[in-house]
């Protein structure tokens, strides 16, 4: 027979055993049942503005087509030409340029248009718009 000193009293524990079983079950069902699909791919439609700002004063507009030809005003370059690019943006920067519009082919690659962003601000200029030729 166990004698249990007087000044200890009957407590109740709780066992946390099952509810750590329970825990760990509900994870593995969750991480087996739930699927990642990796390959879905959302296409994304531009929107076209029907209201625009003119700009006029201080203002470049850059073309830019589905061949990588860069239109900066009247001088043409390849997209390839990073340096020539970059001194233009230099030149129109430093003869007080405000604001620049590009304009792009929607079915130019993303990565382009990022290559022209960079680009963009390389050269410090900070006050940019952004539109889309529907090409048909």
């Amino acid at each position: 027979m166990k004698i249990m000193p007087k000044n200890r009293k009957n407590e109740a524990e709780l066992n946390l055993t099952p509810l750590i079983d329970i825990v760990f079950l509900l994870l593995i069902f969750f991480m087996v049942s739930t699927r990642f699909d990796t390959n879905k791919r959302q296409d994304i439609d531009v929107p076209l503005s029907s209201y625009s700002e003119s700009i006029t004063k201080n203002s470049v507009s850059i073309f830019v087509d589905i061949n990588n030809i860069v239109t900066i005003g009247q001088k043409v370059f390849h997209l390839d030409k990073h340096d020539e690019i970059k001194k233009e943006l230099g030149e129109l920067k430093s003869s007080g340029l405000s604001h620049v519009t590009v304009v792009a082919d929607s079915r130019l690659n993303y990565q382009t248009f990022i290559g022209i962003m960079e680009s963009l601000a390389n050269a410090e200029i900070s006050r940019v718009s952004f539109s889309v030729k529907r090409s048909n």
